[in-house]
């Protein structure tokens, strides 16, 4: 597990960039976004679904981003990405094997950016002859 103040090391700038920006007023001091609870390591079996969460704080409300490795992960019809209240959830109808990696989580705001991360593990399907 990996919490971060700042933008991961394997990431460049431009991929946090992805994160959309938006508008907003902000009621009080911003505060710059703090994962309360962050990912954890997941084991998930081949053809199942599985869903990494997290809990991030921050004022104004943090957008929220995705990466495997370093890659940005989109919405999808396989992957369904949620932000309601503290909670930023990425689910995948449909894990394989090579889904398997780092998954990380990046949550920004004007006060500033916060990353957590952690491995999902994919059990490929065991044959076994009778």
């Amino acid at each position: 597990m990996l919490i971060t103040n700042s933008i991961p090391p394997h990431q460049d700038r431009a991929a946090v960039q992805t994160i959309a920006s938006t508008e907003t007023s902000v009621e009080g001091e911003p505060i710059a976004p703090v994962f309360t609870e962050p990912l954890h390591t997941t084991k998930a079996k081949d053809g199942k679904p599985v869903t990494l969460q997290c809990l991030v704080e921050g004022n104004p409300k943090p957008t929220i981003a995705w990466f495997r490795q370093s890659t940005p992960i989109p919405e999808s019809e396989d992957f369904e990405l949620i932000h309601e209240g503290n909670v930023a959830s990425l689910t995948i109808k449909d894990v394989f094997p090579e889904d398997s990696g780092k998954y990380t989580c990046v949550a920004k705001n004007i006060a500033g950016v916060a990353s957590t991360a952690a491995e999902l593990l994919v059990e490929g399907m065991i044959n076994t002859v009778a």
